[in-house]
């Protein structure tokens, strides 16, 4: 076996077996050393740089909450693994060093961390002669686990991107760290925290197939944090939203910025990573640095030893570099590089520099300033992903030293052909070379000249370069020189979305550019796509201040109507930055909808979008009082619209009919009644606080001619009486207004009368006491006395309006004072009973049958005498009142007496029976309670015969629902004795030979797929679907089989469908009589009969084993009825796999007539793929489905499941035959999810099968790149299998079909994107 040695400081080694990820610790401690082998091992760890600048931590949220999660259960393995992501520089280290430093202060967790960077190639050989080995890592683990008083073991592996191949060639130890990973994971109280790059994560065919079970995301820094450091630091502001500032919200680059900056003084914004490095570089490496200029270190000698370090490192493709390589050359320039941090210790024998970036942009330099040709070594190597990163900082440097130079070597780079006259570089490069161009902020004079002269001209170069442009300057140049050939007006809609995708980009850094393009081209007149486009940019981003007018105007001109809502997001990220503004616009889109309601009848809600009643409760936080005042209007708006009049005072709108005030409201469930309900809480709350101007507002509420918004008023007056005396007198001494309020108002108006009578005057009280004595109901004066009774309006409630406000008037003023009006109310208190002031009513939903109320032990109290009362007292189900028991009700309710205490009702269940006034409902209830109660079987089948004996000898003369009943409570006989009584017996024969079929008119309905459902919901089917388990008597063969063969001719398909479902188990009595049962009751061949599902009592599965021949003319009409071809393939098939004589061609035949039974027929082998299927039964029948091209999309979505489990059993031959006719069949078109999940598992057994597949998967169906989601995919597969090829360096055959086939994407335009993505994240990763 091969190890890896970990190099890791300390006294200890950590070795890592190849073959199977066993890790081994080494050294000279005893098992009782653990805590101090583990600590030594983490050195690297512990020893990460943590401080960013002059001691300065920032502490990131990430360390809480892996800390939180260690800590926490976890029930499953894989959710005992904790990955951290994280771009390069975003903080990983720092937060895995944070975290050892927390865990290693517990007494109760031992852990250990890994820097996965360190890892290099060893032999068992060296590491037995060197350290010897001792136990087993994983048993190490496990040991400690087990230990007492232990509550974690963690293991933190750090940067295990290392280790993929973006950075590794070598694939051993990245396994075997995965492979420890899973053995020690099912261990409960082992963690194992991993930090890895996004890039390795989506496209390292090892690390995309771990599972793991939480992620951390890390994110940039916030934008206050930044802030706070460069002003602790005395650096000036940075303008938030520059390059400068994006840069330095990575942790990194903000120490870079740091160390390199002055205080105080001013800096370039547009400067990025690559423009930091470079001033590290003056500040350290050149002329001007003091320590060089001083003679203490030589300059040539310094870029010797960088020169050495970059060659080394980039020949063994490797971010670090032993010491022993350069020590005894460049000792003392070694260590002033060391010392200025410029380069980093990562171990005491191997160095880095501080980051990769560094590395590259030195690389770089000296690469430019040795005079190396970049083209010519492009040429030399396979010209693969990997030289990315080399060729981008070469040019990026090439740039900064000439840019004539720079546009020379892209123009080789873009143009120059070999002598066969094929591109002599690849078309990955060409468009890094123009991603690369894209960027510069200030073109040269000849970088535009190029771009004008030779870039624009040329169709497939001009879309690449101007989708990649990310500056402003680009962007000016390129819409000059559009304009020049006509401008917007002239350019092809295509080509105006190019731009638009620009102005995507540079949204976010330069907005008043992108808006001042905007506003001039975009009219309301725009094409949809077009206009589509700018409203995603206009919803994206956050205007700046300078910017806001213009995205404003631009705002005006994407709305068409006034209820498009598209820019909802525009709004919000606004809200805050223009109130009126958005109010308008909101209101806006109100209006429209509250008009399209304003044409229905009865409205309950205005349909407002969901995302802007969100954006008026975000304005309702921070500018309560304006929007406060708009919902009054809207409220106001929406009355008016729906206004459905009372009378010719008081108006009424629909949209209130049943308004339900909502407590602590919120925007999102109902517009209308949540404007409402805020309106009225925000009106209270000012009444409570006497707040200035809410009387007046009030008053006015008080007198609109909406009932609804008098409605507020009437709420304010409630909460805050003294505030409001005057107006509460006006309304009391309305007689008009007290007979026509709603009655929601009327609650109101009665509270506040209890609250305020006393308060007001004698005079004052009069009046009020004169308007309720007038008070009345619209009708009680409009009919006579005889009209009345003819109209049934209710002569009875007459004045009970009045007395309804007089019970609110206080008793013992009415009695002193107005002594007559309080006898009237005596009188109106006898005609009526007490009238309390309750809120009205809503519409409320009744589930179910109400029951006699007998509380949870009304077992125990109700006797057998009270619940025979009851019987006869509830015969039905039809009540006035929800409140009223009803039969079913009562019922269900005896059935849980009866079960709880089965001895206490027997009697009654048999007087039940007997009693011709108690409703048999209530009988058969108490057999049920007697069977849950598991109550003496010899007891219920005596009551139970009773009940059958004392039906109507006549089946037909009884209920339909008794008898149900009743055969289905006979099924616990069946299931429960060893003797069925022959009284049960006869019952269900009796009712299978005589009952009468309910025919219908679905009787004729060919196309009912499930006729046996209603079969066995109907008398004479139930009675059969119980009859046919009565198989285990086999005493009652002939009157079952009697019975049964009774039922041809005569029965209903449903009836029949209840015996043919489970028919098979009457083989138990006689195989052959049963057969000819089942050829009698199919004689018509019914296509709903012949689609009876197939499962393992279905006959048909059975009669095929003796009787396949006499089934034959059966089948020949299956294959006529395309009905029943996804039952009838299956039975075909086990005919088949039973080899009978003629059952192939009978199947081959049904395959051929069909999709339907191609798509059954796949569908189950892909279902049964766990089942031990011979192949031979399955691969055969397969091929010939795949050989019936027959174009259908849902035959090939059948198809492609076949690729998600099925294949994986098959030879290679035979899965290489399948996937051949797969796509030469075309159905890869249609269906292909689980074949490309296929080819990304081939990715890493089989790299170069997979992207040969791959190549004929996109010549099969090159529609896929199209699909967002199928491109992205397919494109992950191509550099998974790219990345499982074993060697980079050469320009192998299978290397380059790879980056054939990933130029060939990345040159349609229509596929870019995805690619696109990746190599962003490649090129920055």
């Amino acid at each position: 076996m091969d190890e890896i040695t970990v190099n890791q400081s300390g006294d200890y080694s950590v070795y890592i077996e190849h073959n199977n990820g066993r890790v081994y610790v080494n050294g000279t401690g005893g098992s009782s050393d653990y805590r101090q082998i583990f600590h030594d091992i983490s050195t690297d760890l512990r020893s990460w740089r943590s401080i960013l600048y002059e001691q300065k931590h920032i502490p990131r949220q990430q360390t809480d909450s892996l800390d939180s999660w260690i800590n926490a259960e976890h029930a499953k393995a894989e959710d005992r693994v904790a990955l951290l992501v994280g771009a390069p520089g975003s903080g990983k280290s720092v937060v895995m060093h944070d975290l050892l430093d927390i865990l290693e202060k517990r007494e109760d967790v031992y852990v250990l961390g890994l820097k996965s960077d360190q890892v290099v190639v060893n032999t068992v050989e060296e590491m037995a002669q060197q350290n010897g080995i001792s136990k087993r890592m994983e048993d190490v683990i496990r040991e400690l686990a087990g230990k007492e008083g232990v509550n974690r073991v963690v293991l933190l592996v750090d940067q295990i991107d290392a280790l993929s191949l973006t950075l590794s060639s070598n694939r051993k130890p990245l396994r075997s760290i995965l492979r420890f990973v899973e053995n020690i994971q099912p261990i409960n109280k082992v963690r194992i925290v991993v930090s890895c790059r996004p890039y390795d994560l989506e496209y390292d065919p090892f690390l995309e197939q771990f599972q793991f079970g939480n992620r951390v995301q890390m994110d940039v820094l916030p934008q206050s944090v930044v802030e706070d450091v460069l002003r602790e630091n005395h650096r000036r502001p940075i303008p938030q939203g520059t390059n400068l500032f994006n840069t330095l919200r990575t942790p990194l680059f903000l120490y870079l910025f740091l160390k390199i900056s002055d205080e105080g003084s001013p800096f370039d914004t547009t400067l990025t990573e690559h423009g930091l490095c470079g001033k590290l570089w003056i500040q350290t490496i050149d002329w001007t640095n003091e320590g060089i200029a001083s003679g203490r270190v030589d300059y040539e000698r310094l870029l010797g030893l960088l020169d050495l370090i970059t060659d080394r490192m980039y020949e063994a493709q490797s971010l670090t570099l032993s010491r022993k390589a350069i020590d005894s050359v460049y000792s003392h320039e070694l260590e002033y590089l060391l010392s200025e941090e410029f380069l980093v210790r990562v171990s005491d024998s191997r160095i880095q520099f501080f980051h990769q970036s560094l590395f590259d942009y030195i690389y770089a330099r000296r690469f430019v300033e040795r005079r190396g040709d970049l083209l010519e070594s492009i040429r030399e190597r396979h010209q693969g992903l990997f030289i990315r990163a080399r060729v981008k900082s070469v040019l990026l440097y090439m740039r900064e030293k000439s840019s004539s130079e720079f546009v020379q070597v892209v123009r080789t780079l873009l143009f120059d052909k070999n002598p066969e006259g094929k591109d002599t570089y690849r078309f990955h490069l060409k468009s890094l070379a123009l991603s690369l161009m894209g960027y510069i902020a200030q073109p040269s004079s000849a970088e535009i000249h190029f771009v004008r002269e030779e870039l624009m001209p040329n169709e497939q170069y001009e879309k690449m370069f101007i989708k990649g442009i990310r500056s402003g300057g680009w962007f000016t140049e390129v819409q000059q020189m559009l304009d020049h050939s006509g401008g917007w007006e002239a350019m092809a809609e295509s080509d105006c979305l190019l731009m638009l995708g620009i102005c995507s980009q540079l949204i976010y850094t330069d907005q008043y550019l992108v808006l001042e393009y905007l506003n001039k081209y975009i009219s309301k007149d725009i094409s949809p796509a077009l206009r589509e486009s700018v409203v995603r940019i206009l919803n994206s981003f956050r205007p700046e201040p300078n910017a806001l007018y213009l995205s404003e105007q631009l705002y005006d001109k994407l709305i068409l109507l006034d209820g498009d809502y598209s820019l909802e997001n525009y709004l919000r990220n606004i809200s805050d930055m223009d109130l009126e503004f958005t109010l308008k616009r909101l209101r806006r889109i109100v209006s429209a909808a509250i008009e399209k309601s304003g044409k229905e009848k009865y409205i309950r809600d205005i349909q407002v979008p969901y995302e802007l009643q969100h954006i008026y409760e975000k304005l309702l936080e921070h500018h309560p009082d304006q929007v406060y005042m708009e919902f009054v209007s809207i409220v106001e708006e929406i009355c008016n619209a729906l206004r459905s009049p009372i009378d010719k005072k008081l108006v009424q709108s629909s949209a209130y009919y049943m308004f339900s005030r909502i407590t602590n409201p919120r925007m999102g469930y109902k517009f209308t009644d949540d404007v409402l309900s805020i309106v009225i809480d925000e009106t209270e709350k000012r009444a409570r606080e006497g707040r200035e101007g809410i009387v007046e507002l009030v008053g006015q509420f008080n007198q609109s001619e909406f009932d609804t918004v008098r409605l507020i008023a009437a709420c304010a007056y409630d909460v805050n009486p003294a505030l409001f005396k005057d107006q509460i007198l006006g309304v009391l001494t309305d007689s008009w207004l007290l007979s026509n309020c709603s009655s929601d108002l009327k609650y109101y108006y009665r509270k506040v009368l209890a609250q305020s009578f006393s308060s007001y005057s004698h005079e004052a009280q009069s009046r009020i006491l004169d308007a309720i004595m007038s008070s009345e109901r619209l009708y009680e004066n409009k009919y006579t006395i005889k009209e009345h009774q003819k109209w049934g309006v209710g002569i009875s409630l007459i004045d009970e309006l009045k007395f309804e406000y007089l019970s609110d008037v206080p008793e013992d003023i009415l009695r002193q004072d107005f002594n007559k009006i309080y006898k009237k109310k005596l009188e109106y208190m006898r005609r009526f009973g007490a009238r309390d002031n309750k809120k009205p009513h809503r519409v409320t939903t009744h589930v179910g049958f109400t029951s006699i109320a007998v509380g949870p032990d009304g077992e125990k109290k109700m006797t057998s005498k009270q619940w025979l009362s009851a019987m006869r007292k509830y015969k039905s189900d039809v009540t006035l009142s929800f409140e009223e028991p009803t039969l079913h009700g009562n019922a269900q309710l005896f059935t849980d007496h009866v079960a709880r205490n089965p001895e206490k009702y027997l009697e009654t269940i048999r007087t039940a029976f007997r009693d011709p006034d108690i409703p048999s409902e209530y009988a058969y209830a108490g057999i049920k309670g007697l069977i849950e109660a598991k109550y003496d079987l010899n007891t219920i089948e005596e009551i139970y015969v009773e009940a059958v004996k004392g039906l109507n000898p006549s089946v037909n003369e009884n209920p339909a629902s008794e008898l149900i009943t009743l055969i289905r409570q006979a099924n616990f006989f069946i299931e429960n004795t060893e003797h069925l009584n022959k009284d049960i017996l006869n019952f269900l024969t009796d009712i299978v030979r005589n009952y009468n079929d309910v025919r219908e008119d679905r009787e004729e309905d060919e196309s009912e797929r499930d006729p046996y459902q209603s079969g066995i919901n109907e008398v004479r089917g139930s009675a059969c679907e119980y009859l046919v388990e009565c198989y285990r008597f086999p005493e009652y063969k002939e009157e079952i089989f009697s019975a049964f063969e009774s039922l041809p001719g005569n029965a209903t398909i449903h009836t029949r469908s209840a015996l043919l479902f489970k028919m098979a188990l009457l083989n138990y009595l006689d195989a052959n009589r049963s057969l000819d049962l089942y050829l009698k009751l199919m004689s018509d061949y019914r296509p709903n009969l012949l689609a009876l599902p197939v499962h393992n009592l279905n006959p048909l599965v059975y009669y095929i084993n003796y009787g396949f021949d006499r089934l034959v003319p059966l089948f020949e009409k299956a294959i006529e009825t395309p009905f029943c071809h996804k039952e009838m393939v299956l039975i075909l098939w086990l005919a088949c796999a039973k080899k009978k004589d003629g059952a192939d061609v009978l199947l081959n035949r049904m395959l051929y007539a069909s999709n339907a039974s191609k798509a059954s027929l796949i569908q189950y082998f892909v279902q049964s793929y766990e089942q031990k299927i011979s192949q031979n039964l399955v691969i055969p029948w397969i091929l010939k489905c795949l050989l019936v091209t027959s174009p259908d999309p849902e035959l090939a979505r059948t198809y492609d499941g076949i690729f998600d489990h099925l294949i994986q059993k098959w030879s290679d031959e035979v899965k290489e035959e399948v996937m051949a006719l797969f796509l030469d069949g075309g159905w890869i078109r249609d269906g292909h999810r689980d074949f490309i999940d296929y080819l990304g598992s081939m990715a890493l057994s089989s790299p170069e099968a997979c992207l040969t597949w791959l190549n004929r998967t996109l010549k099969a169906a090159p529609m896929l790149l199209d699909d967002r989601y199928e491109s992205s995919k397919i494109i992950q597969i191509l550099i998974q299998a790219y990345n499982g090829l074993s060697d980079f360096a050469e320009k192998t055959p299978d290397l380059e079909f790879a980056m054939n086939l990933l130029d060939d994407i990345l040159s349609k335009q229509e596929a870019t994107s995805s690619l696109n993505v990746f190599l962003y994240h490649l090129d920055n990763a």
